[in-house]
């Protein structure tokens, strides 16, 4: 059964579908906002930059290996958006993040409208991210206390933390998925407090990806794996921060 909380510390939910196609072209996005631009009417263009580490002699380095353009559009409020990119379809919520139910309906009704303009051959990835920032009102205290998720260091090293940073994927079976779990400090807009990262990013695994009849119902899949994943990585102490109905 689903929790709710009165302040949840979710700050972001996306869902990203990246698709194998011939005929995509630049005039998909604004044939997308002459269909989306009542609900959506901001317009943004982004850079989208990718790096590569390249080893040279005993060095790593980034290399810019080029760019790519989105295009969002976004609510008046800009606490929604639709993002169309070369192949590419993403729905985000941030805050005040709506219930699964409306979240689940925006998604479908994107994808929908996407494939009858794009009309692209295959889904090759799908992503369902969530975000949380959790704020922990004190400076010093046992990670344990709030998180059953952290590193875990050697006996012989002490057992406190100046900050942290760790990645995790998690496969849940080839024909499930891949869980992306990252756990990290963050800085604090109150002095005395401490912000923690926990970011949740389940997507199909591999070449094992999901066909346009089926798509949803792995969606559907998708939620309650990093919903259970999210409450797993919590305590009871935790949860008393984000006042649960």
């Amino acid at each position: 059964m689903s929790r709710n909380y009165l302040q949840p510390p979710l700050i972001e939910a996306l869902c990203e579908f990246q698709f194998s196609s011939e005929n995509w072209d630049w005039t998909i996005p604004g044939l997308v906002y002459q269909k989306i631009g009542e609900r959506y009417p901001t317009k943004r263009q982004m850079k989208m930059v990718e790096f590569e580490l390249q080893a040279k002699s005993s060095e790593i380095s980034p290399r810019v290996r080029g760019d790519a353009d989105r295009m969002q559009f976004l609510t008046t409020n800009e606490s929604e958006l639709v993002q169309v990119g070369q192949n590419m379809l993403a729905i985000n919520f941030l805050q005040p993040y709506p219930k699964w139910r409306i979240f689940r309906s925006r998604i479908a009704e994107m994808f929908d409208m996407y494939k009858d303009i794009a009309h692209p051959a295959a889904i090759k990835r799908i992503g369902l991210r969530y975000i949380n920032k959790i704020e922990i009102p004190a400076s010093v205290f046992d990670l344990s206390e709030y998180f059953n998720v952290q590193p875990k260091l050697p006996d012989q090293m002490p057992s406190n933390f100046g900050s942290v940073f760790m990645r995790t994927e998690v496969p849940y079976g080839p024909n499930a998925g891949l869980l992306i779990l990252t756990f990290a400090s963050n800085p604090s807009e109150k002095p005395d407090n401490s912000s923690f990262i926990l970011d949740l990013d389940f997507a199909t695994f591999g070449e094992h990806g999901c066909q346009f009849e089926n798509y949803f119902e792995w969606i559907e899949k998708a939620h309650e794996f990093v919903e259970t994943a999210f409450e797993s990585c919590i305590t009871d102490q935790a949860r008393s921060l984000f006042r649960e109905e």
